[in-house]
């Protein structure tokens, strides 16, 4: 039997993060600076033209001809581009019942169409790079459901299966698509942006306190194991991983 050798696989070295501002997007930025990378960051926050990246520019994924400009830009100013991460989301509350068309689309807009519109843009510039990685944050509830998160369960589901697909489409490309499916993570952020969707405190502390006790360890996962976990799914490190979830919640969703 004639079995192909392995690799070469391409260990990405410039990357866009999308939704690189704050959370778990900044985190991102920052492990891959530490790594050794080269590293843009683009956002619709103003907050990332703070950013300690390389390059920082606005850009919004809810729009395919804006985030095409932002990342084209991005990959000009890195000397081209060989890998992404889409860190982008927000969240709802409510039933089918209680969220209106507006909010679902919205929900969607973000948290499923950004991936798309985020990849899609990308394609070219890591064809051109002969390879490479996209790596999609997702979340623990597109695969397990939550009560009262309808249209956001459904958007990050979504965003899980356009990973599968999109791995399907382009690995004999050595396009390599992946998926980190987070927890919710604190202490702020991404924590403090689910809590305040609850209408007064004694709720909102109820809800904290579900979320610690459904985490295994008893707590809220934190930003950088996020991160870690990009960081890894960027690399070549095992470069048989496609179309895979990293399921990074603290055992939320095996109970």
């Amino acid at each position: 039997m004639n079995i192909p050798p392995l690799g070469p696989f391409k260990d990405p070295q410039k990357v866009v993060v999308i939704g690189g501002a704050t959370g778990m997007g900044a985190s991102t930025v920052k492990k891959l600076l530490e790594s050794g990378r080269r590293v843009a960051a683009i956002d619709i926050n103003k907050v990332v033209l703070d950013s300690d990246a390389e390059f920082n520019t606005l850009g919004d994924v809810t729009d395919a001809a804006d985030i095409q400009r932002a990342i084209d830009e991005a990959a000009e100013a890195l000397g081209g581009l060989e890998a992404i991460v889409c860190c982008v989301g927000i969240n709802g509350i409510g039933t089918i019942e209680d969220t209106e068309p507006e909010e679902w689309n919205r929900q969607f807009a973000v948290n499923a169409f950004g991936p798309y519109a985020s990849a899609r843009a990308a394609l070219p510039h890591l064809r051109k790079a002969a390879g490479g990685a996209i790596v999609v944050l997702t979340s623990q509830v597109g695969i397990v459901a939550q009560k009262q998160n309808a249209a956001y369960c459904a958007a990050k589901a979504a965003a899980i299966h356009l990973v599968r697909c999109m791995a399907v489409d382009f690995a004999a490309e050595n396009i390599r698509v992946n998926s980190v499916a987070p927890g919710i993570t604190g202490p702020t952020g991404m924590f403090d942006s689910w809590l305040s969707l609850f209408p007064d405190e004694e709720s909102r502390a109820a809800e904290a306190q579900r979320q610690i006790d459904t985490n295994l360890q008893k707590r809220i996962v934190h930003p950088d194991e996020i991160a870690a976990a990009a960081v890894f799914a960027v690399s070549n490190a095992a470069p048989g991983l496609i179309g895979q979830t990293f399921v990074v919640d603290g055992g939320y969703s095996l109970i």
